[in-house]
């Protein structure tokens, strides 16, 4: 551009000259030949003419050097041309290895987390089974515990029954042969003088009973009352609070707390039926024998004697046939309780037992798609990944 704009201003300095040139001629052509002034005319016509011929040897090399400066251009851009050429070809191979490389880089990825799911897969696998085999072993062990409760609860009610309670009667019919009635007054006394320090610890406050008691009647009679008093321990305490303490440990070993705390109620509840009630129901009787003593005298005394004895044995009948109708009562309740919680146990191992295959197949058949889901999502992921960076090595080589 540069050359051109000398070319050009050459030009137009060798178009001014050729006009002075032209004025020259023309004034030279009307001067005459013998005037002085023709012969300055002809020197400026020389002097123009020289210069006029420098001006266009001048131009002529500007010429050609446009001319050569076009014909480099010219190569630089067939250069050019030939090396964009070049470059496109070697990047569209690159694009093509590139592409390749990208597609293997995802394909080993794929694999990769399909085997990482694989293994993930396997442990859970593993993990659900040893889970199945524990849960199984529980089932095992509820049911076995839940037998020997039956068997618990069947002992309870072999244990306390009827018999052991109404053998009370045939106690309180061997006071009336051993006691007469003037050591039955005494008797009646010292009764009532403990009737004030009895408190809920009656049955280890009967040692003490029995020592005011020997101060009071003979040998014999001593004897009788130790038998009956061993008779009432015997079968108030040791047949039934110790057989129901025993069976509340076995128990204790075998059931959780809640029907722990269930069957410690039911043995509270009888403990406190039958020591209470009974205590309650004796202290009455003993009421009701010294005021018939009182009152009536000594002749009297017997057939009153034996009318509240009799009322006695009534009220202990009945006493006795409430507390059966009670513990029968409770004792079907908890049975229910019990039976509930095993028909919930048996369902509960029939469905573990019959349907433990069918889980094992789903989880089975769950762990597979999980892991084509994985292995897809993860080839959709390299391959955008290589794309992306296919399409930046493109645009960098391409620049």
């Amino acid at each position: 551009m540069e050359v051109r704009e000398i070319l050009k201003k050459s030009a137009h300095k060798l178009h001014n000259h050729n006009a002075e040139l032209r004025a020259i001629r023309a004034k030279l052509d009307q001067t005459a030949r013998d005037d002085t002034k023709f012969l300055e005319y002809v020197k400026e016509e020389h002097l123009a003419i020289q210069k006029e011929r420098k001006m266009e040897e001048e131009n002529y090399w500007l010429e050609d050097t446009e001319r050569n400066t076009f014909a480099y251009l010219s190569a630089a851009v067939r250069e050019s041309h030939e090396k964009q050429r070049l470059q496109g070809e070697r990047s569209k191979y690159l694009g093509v290895i590139f592409s390749f490389v990208g597609s293997i880089i995802g394909l080993l990825g794929s694999i990769i987390g399909l085997l990482g799911s694989m293994a993930i897969s396997r442990k859970r696998r593993h993990e659900k089974r040893t889970l199945f085999g524990d849960l199984q072993k529980d089932i095992g062990q509820n049911s076995g515990q839940l037998r020997d409760l039956q068997g618990l609860v069947t002992d309870i009610r072999t244990t306390i029954d009827s018999s052991q309670l109404r053998d009370l009667q045939g106690l309180v019919t061997n006071i009336w042969t051993t006691i007469d009635s003037s050591q039955l007054r005494d008797l009646l006394g010292l009764v009532a003088d403990i009737r004030t320090t009895i408190d809920s610890s009656q049955l280890k406050d009967l040692q003490g009973l029995v020592t005011d008691i020997r101060t009071t009647i003979d040998s014999s009679q001593l004897r009788d009352l130790l038998g009956l008093v061993t008779d009432i321990r015997t079968t108030i305490d040791s047949s039934q609070l110790k057989n129901l303490q025993g069976l509340v440990t076995d128990i204790r070993t075998t059931i959780d707390s809640s029907q722990l705390k269930n069957l410690q109620g039911l043995v509270t509840d009888i403990r406190t039926t039958i020591d209470s009630s009974q205590l309650r129901d004796l202290q009455g009787l003993v009421t009701d024998i010294r005021t018939a003593i009182d009152s009536s005298g000594a002749k009297s005394s017997q057939e009153e004697l034996t009318v509240a004895l009799e009322r006695f044995s009534k009220q202990q009948q009945e006493g006795f046939d409430s507390q059966e109708r009670s513990l029968t009562r409770i004792l079907k309740l908890q049975e229910e309780l019990l039976l509930k919680e095993i028909e919930g146990v048996r369902r509960f191992a029939a469905v573990g037992a019959g349907d433990m295959t069918t889980l094992e197949e789903l989880v089975n058949n769950a762990e597979p798609k999980l892991g084509q889901k994985t292995s897809t999502l993860s080839t959709v992921v390299y391959g955008g990944l290589a794309v992306l960076t296919l399409s930046i090595l493109y645009r960098i080589f391409k620049s």
